[in-house]
């Protein structure tokens, strides 16, 4: 889809820009330095587009994953990467300075139940996203494009992408500067292992 900017010079002269690149990586700096302000990336791309996007990959021993009945993850007796792998992928364009991650979720998925420990913003881009916010999911709002949501640190929510999937934005509030910890809850959408202690070790 071409996308057309008009620019006015002068009040009267103007100048087009029929078709704006995919993708073009530019770094602004006018020689002047007001206070912390330097070179800022700059990259234009379609979100929506296929290109640009790789699978999400969840480990079982990351470190900042714990669950919710008690320690890591690791310890949990649910498979993370059999649950989650193939169906998360993560946005390669988008400009991790900014502190944005772009996802995209595969059609009538469900992540399962969490918590993360800092305010959070997801803005729907494309398809369509459930959210049950709230310790037993009082809370339901069904987003489309353009639409967003915004959730406490350590309430807890679950997301449902529509029948197309969800490409959506999402960013956390990490100021001052922290670490994104996700405690997970055992609420059903999980894959077990077929082994496992129901006794969790404290970090």
């Amino acid at each position: 889809m071409a996308v057309t900017i008009t620019v006015l010079l002068f009040g009267t002269q103007k100048a087009q820009v029929k078709t704006r690149p995919i993708q073009r990586d530019v770094l602004v700096d006018q020689g002047r330095r007001l206070d912390n302000h330097g070179q800022v990336p700059i990259s234009f791309f379609d979100l929506l587009a296929d290109e640009g996007w790789e699978p999400l990959e969840f480990f079982q021993g990351d470190p900042t994953f714990y669950w919710n009945d008690g320690g890591f993850i690791a310890n949990a007796p649910v498979d993370i990467a059999a649950t989650l792998d193939g169906a998360i992928w993560r946005s390669s364009n988008v400009e991790p300075a900014f502190r944005w991650q772009g996802r995209r979720i595969r059609p009538n998925f469900t992540v399962p139940k969490r918590h993360v420990n800092h305010p959070q913003l997801m803005i729907v881009v494309g398809g369509q996203l459930t959210v049950e916010y709230g310790v037993n999911g009082e809370e339901t709002r069904q987003l489309g494009p353009g639409e967003f949501w915004t959730g406490d640190a350590k309430v807890p929510f679950t997301i449902t992408s529509g029948p197309e999937g969800v490409t959506y934005l999402e960013c956390w509030d990490l100021h001052p500067l922290g670490l994104i910890e996700t405690t997970w809850y055992d609420d059903g959408h999980w894959k077990r292992l077929e082994h496992g202690s129901n006794k969790f070790p404290q970090p």
